[in-house]
């Protein structure tokens, strides 16, 4: 093929066409946007806390949390929240823009060193199909990559173009290449702060050159050192965030935990590398990511149809890898699989991310040469080769999108992944928005992102969102006042003791539109005025008798006056939390028998640092643990001042326990070094604990 064909006039219909092609892009990557995917995943939510963190004016080379992250996808995201807000569009938004600039840029690097025909098609299958639109569509910083990699490619490619017509370029012009060259090292260095996937692109570009040097040293007179210089800044530029990993080891821990195929090939075992080419090269064709997360699991890239011009077009770049085009594509390409070869769980649509561009470059220049040969031998069959490539486009965008709406995201997996059910409560509880306080049900209260949601999800305040674990507590705001209370089908069902005193005369208020593979609502909504019967309940508990304070660690039958200091109920934990009173259900039991008990608490105000458990432990007469349970079934950051939440501990017996009287002792602990809240009587600090009462092991 001639590699002058970036000198075809610009046409009034290629303009229409790529217009066309720009909006089906955007179409795609925006329609039903908070719908497909039907939520936001863990991923993502972390992503918006890394944005969030700079929002609050830190500048970070590198994100630890997750892994370990690149950060420019972070700060660009931490624009889009700022203008969008803390929603899905504010959290997605730099996804759609990189995924429709990738389009632009795979149709002019086309154009470029191709034609337009190849450019166009392109741009068309990165526009509609399934891994690209995916990606568009998701916060991921894996997206920003491609943009700036074709981007880098583009400018390297019209830096070896420029002046191409000129037999011999005069001095003067030798360094007119020199801005292309400078830019496509400073994109190159961008990319790198994205993806670790751009790793592989340096590999490519230097390939790129050495191919250059020994077939096509042409192309290089009188701009080696632009080349020079262009690889020199993009190393100046990417040196801080490789000298911070250096001097960091310990901040990227993934690499570390998935290059298993890598190791094996370094000890001499090449079988892992060599299964995982041949599962990637078929990934194209015939079976693709097995993920749910990221696809409909095991689907290719490609539909039959786009599969055969991939292939064929694979082939005919091998065919003319003498050609510089056809050799920066399949370089590129190439490099841009090492990520999903050298790693586990092959193929990977994420790690493969960098060879995106050229992979539709490949399928393109594929789908061109088949026309040309068509044509050649029946030039009458022109309009029929292109209704055949309309009718091929229209076929793979539908096979890939009519699954991405219609099947993926009601698949439970991806349901599950994305959140589906908690976005669908989020909404509900917008379009109630009535000042009742909601109190969700949620068997992981110590995520960290979970109030994530409840901000990037509801317009409403997300302060007005309780969340605890039903299997084991209960919440009740501002001391019982009506509130609503979700219960997400993948919540635990709610503890005996608390279903039958609390929720057993309930009556749904609301159930989830759609319905779990039992047939169950995804989420029954509740309204709960508890005032009156828990005022009831805490007087009741008030004079169930005192408790105590002790440094005691052998415990006397007899111990002299003031050893054990009585507190009546209530009790002051650290001016924070004030405990009410419990519930035992059985003060005798045997050994290796249950004790349950609930304990009763109220929040004196804002819960710093938060809590991490309760602590109740079944003590003998020398101190020693002969059973305990720690934990906190409701998220305390959640707090305000007058909530009450109760507890229920279930714990056994140690069998050896010989038969005795034992005490229980209880206390509260921060997740900072596991510090527990003193006991205050007044303005004075007499303990880090109580003492409930005696428990009889017969």
């Amino acid at each position: 093929m001639d590699n002058r064909p970036t000198r075809a006039k610009l046409t009034l219909w290629e303009i229409a066409a790529l217009a066309a092609i720009l909006l089906a892009a955007t179409l795609t990557r925006v329609v039903g946007l908070g719908r497909v995917p039907p939520g936001l995943s863990a991923d993502e939510l972390a992503n918006s806390r890394m944005a969030e963190r700079v929002l609050n004016g830190e500048r970070p080379i590198w994100f630890e949390e997750s892994f370990g992250h690149e950060p420019l996808y972070h700060y660009a995201q931490a624009a889009t929240m700022r203008l969008a807000g803390f929603n899905v569009w504010g959290v997605v938004l730099p996804s759609v823009v990189a995924g429709v600039l990738t389009v632009w840029l795979a149709y002019a690097l086309g154009r470029q060193a191709f034609g337009p025909a190849v450019g166009l098609i392109a741009a068309a299958g990165l526009a509609v199909t399934w891994w690209p639109v995916f990606f568009s569509r998701v916060g991921l910083r894996i997206i920003g990559l491609p943009p700036l990699a074709t981007a880098a490619a583009y400018a390297l490619w019209r830096g070896l173009e420029s002046d191409d017509s000129r037999p011999k370029p005069a001095p003067v012009d030798s360094f007119r290449p020199l801005w292309w060259f400078l830019l496509s090292g400073g994109l190159l260095a961008a990319g790198l702060y994205t993806y670790s996937a751009a790793r592989a692109l340096p590999v490519a570009l230097g390939a790129f050159a050495l191919y250059l040097a020994l077939f096509h040293r042409q192309r290089l007179r009188g701009r080696w050192i632009a080349l020079l210089l262009a690889g020199i800044l993009a190393a100046g530029l990417a040196w801080p965030l490789f000298h911070y990993l250096q001097t960091h080891q310990t901040a990227e821990a993934r690499p570390a935990q998935i290059s298993t195929p890598l190791t094996a090939l370094k000890e001499g075992d090449p079988g892992p590398i060599v299964k995982n080419t041949l599962i990637t090269l078929g990934s194209f064709g015939f079976t693709g990511d097995p993920k749910w997360r990221h696809n409909v699991a095991g689907r290719a890239a490609f539909s039959p149809a786009g599969a055969a011009l991939f292939y064929g077009g694979l082939l005919l770049a091998l065919r003319r890898w003498r050609q510089p085009g056809y050799a920066l594509t399949l370089l590129w390409w190439a490099a841009g699989l090492l990520p999903g070869i050298t790693t586990i769980d092959a193929p990977s649509s994420n790690r493969l991310i960098a060879s995106l561009v050229p992979t539709y470059l490949i399928a393109a220049s594929g789908m061109v040469e088949a026309g040309r040969w068509i044509v050649a031998r029946w030039r009458r069959a022109l309009p029929a080769a292109i209704v055949a490539a309309a009718v091929v486009g229209a076929w793979e965008g539908s096979a890939a999108l009519a699954p991405y709406f219609r099947t993926w995201p009601g698949h439970p997996e991806v349901r599950d992944i994305y959140q589906a059910t908690l976005t669908e409560v989020m909404h509900y509880l917008d379009a109630h928005a009535d000042d009742l306080p909601a109190c969700i049900g949620e068997p992981f209260v110590y995520d960290n992102y979970l109030y994530l949601p409840s901000r990037t999800l509801r317009r409403a305040d997300p302060a007005a969102i309780r969340w605890f674990n039903p299997a084991s507590a209960l919440v009740f705001p501002l001391g019982g006042v009506e509130a609503r209370y979700v219960f997400p089908h993948h919540a635990p069902a709610a503890d005996p003791l608390l279903a039958d005193e609390w929720l057993s005369d309930l009556r749904p208020e609301a159930a989830g539109a759609g319905c779990t593979e039992a047939g169950e609502p995804v989420y029954l909504v509740y309204r709960l005025d508890a005032q009156a019967r828990l005022g009831e309940k805490l007087s009741a508990l008030a004079a169930t008798g005192p408790t105590w304070t002790s440094g005691e660690v052998a415990f006397a039958a007899d111990p002299p006056p003031g050893t054990r200091q009585p507190h009546d109920l209530p009790v002051d934990f650290g001016h924070q939390m004030a405990f009410l009173g419990y519930e035992l259900l059985a003060a005798e039991v045997k050994p290796g028998d249950e004790v349950t008990l609930q304990t009763y608490w109220r929040v004196l105000a804002p819960v710093d640092p938060p809590l991490a458990a309760v602590f109740v432990h079944l003590l003998d007469s020398h101190s020693q643990v002969r059973g305990q349970h720690d934990g906190l079934g409701a998220r305390s950051p959640d707090w305000q001042a007058g909530d009450v939440i109760v507890q229920v501990h279930r714990f056994q017996v140690a069998p050896d326990t010989p038969p005795g009287r034992y005490w229980l002792e209880l206390g509260l602990y921060t997740w900072v070094n596991w510090e527990r809240l003193l006991v205050y009587e007044g303005d004075v600090g007499v303990g880090d604990r109580l003492l409930l009462q005696e428990i009889a092991v017969q």
